[in-house]
């Protein structure tokens, strides 16, 4: 909130601001009814909007449509009467599909309001639509076609499911960008768990209290903001169907003489369909000659599906000889526990990396660790937002900075290997985990099933 009233003081100073959010993730994370948050928002989105600040919330069309349904929902028992028995098979998702639509055709009359029907067609009509979108009364026609007292096809049911399944996309990226000058991007998010690091403050999370997290973010001048800054245009295009204005030029001959080199990469899987960060990671590793490092460090860690040929390219150089360590959090450190236990799965990941040659660390106590780094040889630093799971590479939109230059590769190679002491993690090794319990091996393997989606 402190940082809102500040954006809030620059917009009455004639500041133009523009403030982007991840509608489902944001929900997640705010504390209180999920449902709720999604629907109503948070109080910042009202501060927001009553000071003129230009505020977005992102979701895809599902997304969009989902929220459409339940703010509709939440006004109306006959509605939750008819929704809310069970949703335990295919056919009574379908049942309960057919009844909104009927609903929303006035075949069944509950009494809504123009408003709320009007609501609920365009939701029905966004869900089904996804990314291209249909008009509504086709879209109607379509569900009303999947009533379970009709045949009902595969591809229906799968369609279903593809449309369901990309509530998963986010954007997890994280900007903050000022008159196309100055920028700082990486792993925080706007929340005290984050801006709290290093105070040494406690914070709720996981409904326990712990020590504030510990995170890393990158500030930089220069042309290479412009590229940030186009970026945050392509995300606002995507919301308005129009760019933000050119703010700042720069002397980009005298920049590069003088400056340091940087890129700064997008990847936006849903709305682009590109895998630019995965890609640049594993390039990277296949550039690397034996007595070369690759430290890095990740805050959920399991790289699987789209990660599979990144997993391949750490296990390739290890056995080159580069020097490749990870660091990520540990099950007591953590957010997500589900994640390291789908990691040591019988089937899946670590053990198999520590067999090549990698080397792997995992974070002690409560502190949560969120960065998303790498030192890459001696010449390449990075810092970014994306985490070495499939959901960054395949689901998320990310971005992360590389930064081309040897003090700046020495400072983060300096300060992973502080992340990966002795005093705030522990190194595993292939016996730690080659011989676990049968009913840890079989807990795990459960939750490596949902690897990919997470």
């Amino acid at each position: 909130m402190e940082l809102a009233r500040e954006l809030v003081k620059a917009k009455k100073r004639g500041v133009e601001v523009y403030v982007i959010v991840d509608a489902l993730g944001n929900s997640a994370l705010a504390g209180g009814n999920f449902f709720e948050n999604l629907i109503r928002g948070s109080k910042i989105y009202d501060l927001f909007n009553e000071n003129g600040i230009k505020l977005k919330i992102y979701s895809n069309n599902v997304g969009v449509g989902v929220r459409e349904i339940l703010e509709v929902i939440v006004t109306s028992q006959e509605l939750q009467d008819g929704l809310f028995n069970s949703f335990t098979s295919i056919r009574q998702i379908l049942q309960a599909v057919h009844f909104m639509v009927g609903v929303a055709q006035r075949k069944i009359d509950l009494g809504l309001s123009q408003g709320l029907n009007d609501k609920l067609r365009n939701g029905l009509a966004h869900i089904w639509g996804g990314k291209k979108g249909l008009p509504v009364d086709e879209a109607l026609r379509q569900l009303s076609e999947l009533s379970i007292d009709n045949e009902i096809d595969l591809a229906d049911i799968l369609r279903i499911a593809r449309q369901f399944s990309s509530l998963n996309n986010r954007w997890h990226e994280k900007r903050f960008i000022v008159d196309g000058k100055h920028a700082i991007m990486g792993g925080m998010n706007i929340a005290d768990s984050y801006m709290l690091g290093g105070t040494g403050k406690k914070i709720t999370s996981t409904h326990n209290e712990r020590t504030a997290w510990r995170d890393t973010d990158i500030y930089f001048t220069g042309p290479a903001v412009n590229d940030a800054y186009e970026q945050y245009s392509n995300n606002w295009e995507t919301l308005t169907g129009s760019r933000l204005p050119i703010l700042a030029v720069f002397d980009t001959e005298n920049s590069l003489k003088d400056g340091i080199e940087m890129q700064v990469i997008q990847n936006r899987p849903l709305e682009d369909g590109t895998h630019r960060i995965t890609n640049t990671l594993i390039e990277s590793l296949k550039a690397l000659k034996a007595g070369e490092k690759y430290y890095s460090a990740s805050a959920y860690f399991v790289p699987t599906g789209a990660l599979a040929a990144y997993a391949t390219a750490l296990k390739d150089a290890a056995e080159r000889g580069v020097d490749v360590r990870i660091v990520t959090n540990g099950k007591s450190s953590t957010s997500l526990p589900q994640l390291n236990m789908a990691f040591e799965s019988i089937s899946d990941g670590m053990r198999d990396l520590l067999a090549h040659g990698v080397r792997i660390f995992e974070r002690t106590g409560d502190r949560t660790m969120h960065s998303k780094c790498a030192a890459i040889g001696s010449k390449v630093g990075l810092v970014g937002s994306s985490n070495s799971n499939n959901r960054s590479a395949s689901l998320d939109g990310e971005d992360i900075v590389l930064i081309h230059n040897e003090k700046v590769a020495l400072e983060v190679e300096k300060m992973l290997l502080n992340d990966m002491d002795s005093s705030v993690a522990r190194e595993i090794f292939l016996a730690d985990v080659e011989y676990a319990p049968l009913k840890n091996e079989l807990q795990n393997a459960a939750f490596a099933t949902l690897k990919d989606m997470m």
